[in-house]
């Protein structure tokens, strides 16, 4: 089993959600566009950036109107996005899982083993006749009902 899978049938109501997250999104971007004159750090010109902010509101009203009419049409919409979104997620998810791994965990562990810190008393030694750790015994036998 894949741990990303792309959902190729995806139902009335998640291309309902799809498009409506759809719409604000350009929606924002077109307020974007109109006000700031920039979209994606691209600088614009007046001119350019009230049409381009028009553009991106006529298709946020349009895909507004289809996810409320007839979400089956954002289906390829759907699919086209997933598709080109999907091994960017991969990338970035296994980078910020290395990152983590060898920025964060492996600094501890190898100062945690420099400093000779043992959290599970996992050393080897050889007088030890067993490795059994003695526990007090359970006196309330309710205790068993809460394990945690």
């Amino acid at each position: 089993m894949a741990l990303m899978e792309i959902n190729w049938r995806p139902s009335a109501k998640m291309l309902r959600q799809f498009g409506v997250v759809g719409a604000a999104a350009l929606a924002a971007l077109a307020a974007i566009a109109g006000f700031r004159h920039s979209l994606l750090g691209i600088h614009l010109s007046e001119p350019i950036a009230h049409q381009v902010g028009q553009g991106l509101a006529w298709t946020a009203a349009a895909m507004l109107l289809l996810a409320i009419a007839a979400p089956r049409t954002l289906r390829p919409a759907y699919l086209l996005l997933t598709l080109v979104t999907l091994p960017i997620g991969w990338v970035v998810s296994h980078l910020l899982l290395a990152a983590i791994y060898f920025g964060i965990f492996t600094p501890v562990a190898l100062l945690f083993r420099l400093i000779g810190r043992d959290a599970l008393d996992r050393r080897i030694d050889p007088t030890a006749q067993t490795y059994w750790s003695p526990r007090k015994p359970v006196t309330d036998l309710k205790r068993y009902f809460r394990q945690f």
